[in-house]
C-alpha cells in the first residue's frame, strides 16, 4: 500500500489524523486496590508529523501536586 493510499478513509493514517487536536481530562492514580491516591487535571495534544506519517502525543500532568 502506498503512503497516499494509506491516508484514505478507514486506513491507519486516516485514523491517526482523526486523533489530532487538544485534549483535557482527569488523571487518577491508584497504588492499592480500591484506594484512590491522587486525582489531577491533565492536558495533552496530538500533532501529526512528517506529513501525517506519525502522531506525536505531548501531555502535562502532575501527581500529588
Amino acid at each position: 500500500m502506498s503512503f497516499e493510499n494509506s491516508k484514505q478513509t478507514g486506513s491507519p493514517h486516516h485514523f491517526l489524523a482523526q486523533l489530532a487536536g487538544r485534549w483535557t481530562g482527569t488523571s487518577r492514580l491508584w497504588l492499592e486496590p480500591d484506594a484512590l491516591t491522587d486525582e489531577s487535571p491533565v492536558v495533552g495534544s496530538i500533532q501529526l508529523v512528517l506529513d501525517g506519517r506519525f502522531a506525536l502525543y505531548l501531555y502535562q500532568g502532575s501527581i500529588e501536586g
